[in-house]
């Protein structure tokens, strides 16, 4: 009897990933306590009213104690000037908005800097930090909290890994500039975690780890308003602008989209908060600018964690879908007849997907390589076959249905061999399921005069489809294959045939694992035949001309 099953041992290690994530970026926070609001002499006090926080004395600044020492008369080397010039009490005025800080305020907030380490957090020292830490674990509960509810198909050791990677990375960076400089820290790309996660998971769980993330650093950073109000949108209009991924272009345009969001929401802040646009800090536009070149470095982080986590881009599919790469080039030079059935099923695939909407580009490249095992023995299959001539009439049936049968383990082999995704295997090992050669099996039956055939002799042992574009792939790949025999094509004999084969695989189970509905495949019926008809369609034939003798 197991103490601990396998999903026990799963979430205590999500347990101890979640507890290592809060401990590590509370670790990032800069506890030690300082003075962030940013303020020159003679220039407008851009922040609210501030009081004195505590009683603390005014100093004297390094010139003035020198003059102060200078002026003393007589023999007082010895003499030590005070360094203190004043007081200010708890509660006390010190500057208000749109104040000009004069040089009096100016030696009052040194001060009040200097000190503010000290007194100001030093006695709730314990309390500030025990905040800020259930704060981080309330954030990030909610983000668990959200996967758990909304996307459990997320919940793996492999994807909480890079969920973390990638919280730590870009509040790790945060931290990092908020030591060197308060001043930099909207040059730190929070888009990009925005834009990776939607490149590799969805929209919705893009939006919400970056709105987490950019709450966490808020919490250290000098106006938290403004922050939040510039990196939260900019996350926005990094998802909607890279929906796809496809072409190095839109990631530049995506950046020139994040930069003019950054702009004016900085802009129209400024005209808000202070009323004139003489405020501006021209100098954000530099960082602003900054963090949008920075952006472009998600096409290298986009390989780097596809290569580290085996996940699959829409850039990578893009590369595999060109028919001219090698591996495909050689597959339509050993096997064409069955490189052009996989071209015809890719287009039907891609046209269905869009509509019930799957992923397209996933269909149609998994389709471009469900039968590349055909390459190995391309003349078992009667498209590559020239003249009529069959090897497999000369082998016993169980074993020509094993010859074709093969096919998807010799395609499994040769996709690993040429290091294609994981998610592109899953169709070549899917495509057929475990359904049944019927050509053999139904011959045997026929010469066994009564005698029981052993079905699993004839059956392929590949896996179920797990995944809409793995359904709709054998679903197509089936009638596409079918059509071809077929002696009339009108509306009715595509359209049975089409009924005929999806109703199958459904009375056999095929679909059983797959996140499809009965919509879905009412849907995959309807385009299957409409796009059928339109290449079968009927051709007008062309009058000769007639020699007049």
């Amino acid at each position: 009897m197991k103490i601990f099953s396998k999903k026990h041992i799963q979430w205590a290690i999500f347990s101890l990933l979640f507890a290592g994530t809060v401990v590590a970026i509370f670790s990032m926070f800069p506890h030690s306590a300082h003075f962030s609001m940013h303020y020159e002499l003679n220039k407008p006090w851009n922040h609210e009213l501030l009081t004195a926080p505590f009683d603390f004395s005014i100093y004297k600044s390094d010139a003035e104690l020198a003059a102060e020492k200078d002026s003393v008369r007589g023999d007082f080397s010895y003499y030590i000037p005070s360094p203190i010039k004043g007081v200010v009490q708890k509660g006390e005025k010190i500057i208000d908005r749109g104040e000009i800080v004069s040089n009096q305020q100016f030696d009052v907030l040194n001060s009040l800097a200097q000190e503010y380490g000290e007194q100001g957090k030093g006695k709730n020292n314990v309390w500030v930090k025990f905040g800020e830490f259930l704060l981080i674990t309330g954030l990030l509960f909610l983000f668990a909290l959200y996967i758990y509810l909304f996307r459990p198909e997320f919940i793996s050791v492999k994807n909480v890994l890079f969920f973390i990677l990638m919280i730590n990375l870009i509040v790790g960076s945060a931290s990092l500039i908020l030591n060197y400089s308060v001043q930099y820290v909207n040059i730190v790309p929070f888009a990009l975690l925005a834009i990776i996660v939607r490149i590799f998971f969805d929209s919705r769980t893009a939006l919400f780890v970056h709105i987490i993330t950019v709450l966490i650093v808020s919490l250290f950073v000098e106006t938290s308003y403004l922050f939040v109000l510039l990196h939260i949108p900019a996350g926005m209009v990094a998802i909607y602008s890279l929906k796809e991924l496809t072409h190095r272009s839109q990631l530049v345009k995506g950046a020139i989209f994040i930069f003019i969001n950054y702009s004016l929401i900085y802009l129209c802040f400024t005209l808000i908060d202070s009323g004139s646009i003489s405020n501006l800090e021209w100098e954000q536009f530099k960082y602003f600018f900054g963090n949008a070149v920075l952006l472009l470095f998600a096409y290298i982080l986009i390989y780097i964690f596809e290569k580290i986590f085996n996940y699959l881009s829409d850039v990578t599919l893009v590369e595999l879908s060109n028919i001219n790469n090698k591996l495909l080039s050689e597959y339509s030079t050993k096997a064409p007849g069955s490189f052009q059935h996989t071209m015809q099923v890719s287009t039907l695939a891609a046209a269905v997907a869009s509509k019930i909407g799957a992923n397209t580009l996933l269909a149609r490249t998994g389709a471009l390589y469900h039968d590349i095992g055909k390459m190995r023995h391309p003349l078992n299959f009667t498209e590559n076959q020239n003249g009529g001539n069959n090897p497999l009439n000369e082998k016993p049936l169980e074993e020509a249905a094993q010859m074709i049968i093969a096919h998807v383990a010799d395609g499994v082999k040769i996709a690993e061999q040429n290091g294609l995704p994981t998610k592109v295997v899953n169709f070549i090992k899917s495509h057929h399921a475990k359904s049944v050669a019927r050509y053999f099996y139904i011959t045997a039956v026929n010469n066994a005069n009564g005698a029981e055939v052993d079905i699993t002799k004839f059956s392929y042992q590949g896996q179920l489809p797990a995944s809409k574009e793995e359904a709709i792939l054998m679903m197509t790949d089936a009638v596409e294959a079918a059509s071809r025999s077929l002696k009339m094509y009108n509306e009715e004999t595509i359209g049975n045939l089409v009924e005929n084969i999806i109703n199958t695989q459904i009375a056999e189970h095929s679909l059983k694992n797959a996140p499809i509905t009965f919509r879905d495949v009412e849907i995959v019926k309807r385009v299957l035949k409409t796009k059928l008809l339109n290449i079968y369609h009927t051709r007008i034939s062309y009058p000769t001309i007639e020699t007049k003798s």
